[in-house]
């Protein structure tokens, strides 16, 4: 290789290595021209079209809009989408942004690159055929707590979900960024999934493409809430605009795939130079350390990926950048004795011997007979690759004894100086095989065998899987079961038993043998039931438990269609009064107490100068024992709840009032750092709290002790604004225990134990999660047990994997789930709650 084409490699790898630390170690700002901002795109639309305002939003830079109803048709201008359409066509790498606070239960589309639907008469035309294929697609619901991402691969459309804790009406962030095959999302500058998916298409050649922001084409999925800062950026870790602190240490997937096309074209030269070029080494084994690299590195030698090679007796290949080894595999020998030669990782086989027309193995023996002069003589050899040995000679009337056959005829075989007897049991005569071989009898010996439903490996017998054979016996309404050399078809869930190979369905509904609520419907179906709550009652059939349209607030529970039970401390069709306790006498503060009302509740106070004491209640409290004002000329006397100051008989005595050494005159009164208002009467001070004026405007002192007069720091019930929580003030909502600090709630979920179990629901009154039970679905499941290949489903143009679940596209009360390609689907109970 010329020097100069040396050089020239050197710099490009140099390049390569110093472009992406420099990428690593520098912020990502954003050029202009590598990004869509969607909500720009349909910003002139804001003042004219139905559906959206203007409104504050999460960060004061940038417009939000808040979306509402479904009259609305956001499409975005051409000269936007064909920015989008260059932008995805020219980049591996691209980031979906968007800061959402979606209403509460709904499912919407963020930003969608979809065929829109033609006219309503069109529709109506038997002869057309509806096309509303979606090509890209960010969906989000805090119906069902999940973020999705539809996309195009090969003409199908894929679909990716991701489950994510989202609080409706709330600003949450959201970043999607993909990297080639490599999809990444977070949520509030947090990542939520990492996970490889099918190259997208990222090429739109569709004429009758379009974008739409909040909704999928015209009339479909319409997002419900505000928006604000929804754009695609086209360029590595585009997440960094929105979460700049997030991690940058390795290279995307499509820097990756950048750069190994380059080092591709250099390949030739690189290999030429094995693997000398230190900088070139250097960023190999930095890119080994990523997820996207493909190579394995051993003992200094890189292999591609699915390259096989020999280490010793093993066998090693590379598999996305893990080395795995395993035995040699060996070629089949036909021998019966086969060899391990020194240095040799597989059995050969040695050189047969021949004698009198037969041939014998290596380190097999035999016998033959020949005869000297009158004395028949036995010689035993042993051939060893090839080469008969002689072992031992003796004289055959010496060696063997004349067999008794009772009447049946003798015979010679080759290899034997003896004869046998035609037709000999010798397995009765003893035998060494173990169970569960069998013992055969050969012509002059016996063999153990494997019975039938066993397979010989190694000496030993190998049950025989035969429902693993697709030609079992089997019939529909069994599975096969293997046993130890047979099988069996037991009868599926939901069939008795006609045949040894056949079950019939059983009607459960009919034969009273299920267990459905006493407020469900029992519907058949193939090979089990499904139990249907009736109308106004939720569950899944099994529990059903009424629903009131006016949901029940503040841990209220529907006992009957339209009839709450309200827990104690609350009133009302919803439970959304609190009950005054203090104010109707209903409580049981005893004397000396002061009733205090709590959302739900009440709270006995002991009056001033009372002390609570367990098991006693509020004792007055001794003042002159622990803390008074008086003045030291005059003497302390306890009252009932307080105390005076009398004047000592010997003489004149002071008003004032002392604490802590600061004296107070008679009659003056002052404020304290504790927001009260306090007054020196007669040696003795009281004290109340600071009576506010909220019609004027405070101070910050006086803002600090009145936070009453603030509207911030009172807070509104979240389903009903007449009620109204005062600063630290605590209530239940949800199943959550709520707290109003300075204006905002906070709200802390219940600590629930993780179900093990695919799909949940809540039953209504119910503050955690309970598993549902889909016997239609887990009959299909048992059909495939076993199976190492899960097939995919096809429903409507969306591919979903094995165990992937999904809405119905215009039926979102109906979940569907894909079980080894059969799709399975159920009513959402959510729907009625």
């Amino acid at each position: 290789m010329a020097v100069g084409a040396q050089s020239g490699l050197q710099c490009t790898v140099v390049v390569l290595i110093f472009t992406c630390l420099v990428c690593q170690a520098l912020g990502y700002g954003v050029d202009p021209s590598l990004e869509v901002n969607f909500l720009e795109a349909i910003a002139l639309k804001s003042s004219t079209a139905t559906g959206i305002r203007q409104v504050p939003g999460y960060i004061s830079e940038e417009p939000a809009y808040e979306l509402e109803g479904t009259d609305r048709n956001l499409q975005i201008p051409e000269e936007f989408f064909a920015k989008t359409k260059t932008l995805l066509g020219s980049s591996k790498d691209f980031t979906i942004l968007a800061t959402a606070k979606q209403q509460n239960r709904n499912a919407g589309s963020i930003v969608t690159i979809s065929v829109g639907r033609t006219s309503v008469n069109k529709v109506h035309d038997p002869s057309f055929v509806r096309n509303d294929q979606r090509f890209m697609e960010l969906f989000m619901s805090t119906r069902s707590q999940e973020i999705r991402f539809y996309y195009t691969h090969k003409d199908k459309v894929m679909m990716e979900r991701f489950d994510a804790d989202l609080v409706p009406n709330r600003w949450t962030r959201v970043a999607l960024s993909i990297s080639g095959t490599h999809v990444r999302l977070f949520v509030d500058c947090k990542e939520l999934a990492s996970r490889y998916i099918p190259q997208p298409n990222l090429v739109i050649d569709n004429p009758e493409m379009g974008a739409w922001v909040g909704q999928r084409s015209p009339d479909k999925t319409y997002y419900k809430g505000d928006l604000q800062s929804v754009r695609l950026i086209a360029m590595p870790q585009g997440f960094l605009s929105q979460c700049p602190s997030l991690d940058r240490s390795c290279p995307t997937c499509g820097q990756f795939q950048d750069m190994v096309d380059g080092i591709q074209e250099l390949e030739g030269r690189i290999r030429s130079l094995e693997h000398q070029l230190f900088s070139a080494e250097t960023r190999i084994e930095k890119l080994q350390q990523c997820p996207c690299a493909k190579t394995c590195e051993v003992n200094g030698v890189i292999y591609e990926n699915e390259e096989v090679w020999q280490d010793g007796c093993s066998q090693c290949s590379c598999n996305s950048g893990k080395p795995t080894c395993g035995p040699l595999k060996c070629p089949e020998v036909y021998c019966k004795n086969p060899v391990h030669e020194h240095g040799q990782c597989c059995p050969s086989c040695k050189r047969n011997c021949t004698s009198s027309g037969a041939s014998y193995g290596h380190m097999e023996e035999y016998q033959e007979r020949r005869s000297r002069g009158p004395v028949q003589i036995c010689t035993t050899y042993k051939c060893m690759d090839g080469v008969a040995t002689s072992k031992s000679s003796t004289r055959v009337d010496s060696a063997c004894t004349a067999p008794d056959c009772g009447g049946a005829p003798s015979f010679n075989v080759p290899g034997h100086c003896c004869k046998f007897c035609q037709g000999m049991d010798y397995c009765s005569l003893g035998n060494t095989c173990e169970h569960p071989k069998e013992c055969v009898n050969l012509q002059t010996t016996y063999t153990c065998q494997c019975p039938m439903g066993y397979t010989e490996t190694d000496g030993v017998c190998v049950d025989i899987n035969e429902c693993a054979d697709v030609n079992h016996h089997c019939n529909e309404g069994t599975s096969c079961v293997n046993t130890l050399g047979d099988y069996q078809c037991d009868c599926l869930p939901g069939y008795s038993r006609l045949t040894d190979t056949m079950c019939e369905q059983i009607n459960e509904c009919e034969t009273n043998q299920h267990i459905c609520h006493k407020k469900a419907t029992c519907e058949d179906t193939d090979g089990s039931y499904r139990c249907v709550c009736q109308a106004d009652h939720a569950g899944d059939g099994k529990s059903c438990t009424a629903v009131c349209q006016e949901p029940c607030l503040n841990g209220g529970m529907c006992i009957k269609p339209g009839q709450c039970s309200c827990p104690e401390g609350f009133t009302g069709t919803q439970c959304e009064t609190d009950l005054d306790e203090c104010a109707t006498g209903s409580h049981d503060c005893q004397d000396n107490s002061i009733c205090i009302n709590l959302p739900g509740n009440y709270h006995c106070q002991c009056e001033p100068g009372y002390q609570y004491i367990d098991s006693v209640g509020c004792l007055d409290v001794n003042e002159c024992q622990t803390e008074n004002t008086c003045d030291s000329t005059r003497l302390c006397n306890n009252l009932p709840g307080s105390y005076e100051c009398l004047c000592l008989p010997s003489g004149r005595c002071s008003s004032d009032c002392v604490v802590k050494k600061q004296h107070y005159n008679h009659g003056t009164s002052w404020e304290d750092s504790q927001c009260q208002t306090c007054t020196c009467m007669a040696g003795v001070i009281t004290c109340k709290a600071k009576e506010c004026d909220c019609s004027s405007r405070l101070s910050e002192s006086e803002a600090y002790c009145c936070p009453q007069c603030s509207a911030s720091s009172q807070c509104l019930h979240q389903e009903s604004a007449l009620v109204v929580y005062n600063d630290g003030d605590r209530w239940k909502y949800n199943c959550q225990k709520c707290t109003c600090q300075a204006g905002t709630i906070k709200c802390t979920a219940p600590a629930c134990p993780a179900p093990n179990c695919l799909e949940t629901y809540t039953p209504v009154g119910e503050c955690c999660p309970r598993c549902r039970v889909h016997n239609a679905c887990d009959r299909v499941s048992l059909a495939v047990e076993g199976s190492t290949s899960m097939s995919s489903c096809d429903n409507q143009g969306a591919l979903y994997l094995h165990n992937q679940w999904w809405f119905l596209e215009d039926d979102q009360c109906t979940e569907c789930i894909c079980r080894n390609g059969h799709i399975c689907c159920w009513y959402n109970i959510a729907c009625n709650m």
